[in-house]
């Protein structure tokens, strides 16, 4: 049985995947979207031909949530990644569809009280909590700045949300 004041578990960024985490003995976390992460592609060349090295750039990936909530953390991986992943500022917001967000939606996220996340190979990251009215059924922005190049490592071949670059 969920309680009535659901926390919602979201995953997010390279593909990342999720489990039921519990923050406090009266939290109960809940997935409410994930993938699963692939390898994208294996050699260098294969990754500058498909324009997969990001610089100076925000990419915002759109999740559709099943579970609606109150309060959420983002599981961030770094699975496939050949080196340290450094991101400055990852948020979170309500989608408003093609790439736009619900003004007064926007949420920074925070890892360990720190804006900046730091993603070690072979690794993932969980946000702080952070209070967001979600409804079940929605989308959501979650959106992370690329300060330097930045290798993309991982991809979900059964993606069927739009991701913008911006």
């Amino acid at each position: 049985m969920i309680s009535p004041t659901l926390r919602v578990l979201l995953a997010a960024l390279l593909l990342a995947f999720v489990a039921p985490h519990r923050a406090r003995a009266e939290d109960h976390w809940v997935s409410t979207w994930g993938v699963s992460p692939a390898q994208q592609l294996k050699t260098d060349a294969e990754i500058l031909t498909a324009h997969l090295v990001f610089d100076n750039q925000t990419l915002r990936q759109i999740v559709h949530v099943t579970l609606g909530g109150d309060t959420l953390r983002v599981r961030l991986s770094n699975a496939f990644g050949k080196e340290t992943l450094r991101l400055p500022s990852v948020h979170i917001a309500t989608s408003a569809g093609s790439g736009a967000i619900v003004a007064g939606s926007d949420r920074t996220l925070t890892f360990g009280g720190s804006a900046t996340a730091l993603i070690p190979v072979d690794s993932s990251l969980l946000s702080d909590p952070v209070s967001l009215e979600v409804a079940a059924g929605s989308d959501l922005a979650v959106s992370f700045f690329l300060p330097s190049p930045t290798t993309g490592s991982g991809i979900h071949y059964a993606g069927y949300q739009t991701a913008y670059i911006g």
